[in-house]
């Protein structure tokens, strides 16, 4: 008993921390950036692109939080950074807001090909990210992983890849369209949201299939696809 309450615990707990990181990232990449520009925009004139620039300090502080925090730069942040690089240099060479807005929804098109592309070819990036992710829990994530690995030759990180990527894809196409219909403010407010349900609902699905692989007695649909 003490063993299940000590797990349910820990579950309780972790829960708690996911749904704090979540509101965190809702804070810092959507509801500040939406203030922000709504106070500065009419300070500037109509399709000024600074309003849009101040706003972009937020995730920037955000991914800089994290990073100290962290102490280290893997995989997840590097791709945040050229994300918010892009949006940085789109900003700045962009001829008004609505074409800034559109260019920069299509940096998760290009994170997504990138991730059809390293599947395609066998060398997954989200394996990558895994080996930095389970090389600091201790040898028995690292073991885990590697039985997995040399179990069906990555096949379960090229697939967890090839889907994050065409997801990430097609998440950017929405957020080209939001771009194109919504006022800037309400894009800096709406667009952050389909990105962080995005990845919640990849997370979540990726943690089962990976719960489903391990499992001893593999689900027919998972024996069709090993």
């Amino acid at each position: 008993m003490t063993n299940q309450s000590s797990s349910a615990s820990a579950q309780g707990l972790g829960r708690r921390e996911a749904h704090k990181s979540i509101g965190r990232s809702l804070a810092i990449n959507a509801l500040c950036p939406f203030l922000l520009y709504r106070i500065l925009e009419s300070h500037f004139p109509a399709n000024s692109l600074m309003p849009l620039l101040y706003a972009t300090i937020f995730p920037v502080i955000g991914l800089i939080v994290s990073l100290a925090r962290k102490r280290t730069v893997d995989a997840i942040a590097i791709l945040v950074m050229v994300g918010l690089t892009l949006h940085i240099v789109v900003t700045l060479l962009a001829p008004n807001v609505g074409v800034a807005l559109v260019v920069r929804s299509l940096d998760g098109a290009l994170i997504g090909l990138a991730f059809v592309i390293s599947a395609l070819i066998g060398r997954p990036i989200l394996l990558f990210v895994a080996k930095q992710a389970v090389a600091g829990a201790g040898a028995e994530g690292a073991a885990l992983l590697n039985r997995m690995n040399a179990k069906d030759g990555a096949r379960a990180f090229s697939t967890i890849t090839m889907v994050w990527g065409i997801a990430l894809m097609a998440m950017s196409m929405v957020h080209v369209v939001l771009a194109l219909k919504l006022v800037p403010a309400e894009f800096l407010l709406v667009s952050p949201v389909v990105g962080v349900v995005t990845i919640v609902v990849l997370l979540a699905w990726t943690a089962r299939y990976l719960a489903a692989r391990r499992s001893p007695v593999q689900t027919p649909a998972i024996r069709a696809m090993s």
